[in-house]
């Protein structure tokens, strides 16, 4: 989340193949259904955190609105 003061990106996104150096990976919960894990990337000497959901079977996308809230939807399936 782009917070006041924080540098703005300029210049052209790209997806790019290269493997990047996971410096650590902390495991923050283990449910039935999912784990959640927190890795720190260096990203071209950047050290930068990433939030990965893990899921076996499964594509989950979350999003945040202006207000960083997610809206939760129960099924029963």
């Amino acid at each position: 989340m782009i917070e006041p003061g924080d540098e703005e990106w300029v210049g052209d996104v790209a997806d790019t193949l290269e493997p990047r150096q996971i410096v650590e990976s902390a495991n923050q919960f283990t449910g039935r259904i999912w784990s959640v894990r927190t890795d720190t990337v260096n990203f071209d000497g950047q050290l930068i955190e990433r939030d990965i959901l893990l899921h076996l079977g499964a594509v989950a996308v979350i999003a945040l609105d202006d207000q960083d809230r997610v809206l939760l939807i129960r099924q029963y399936r």
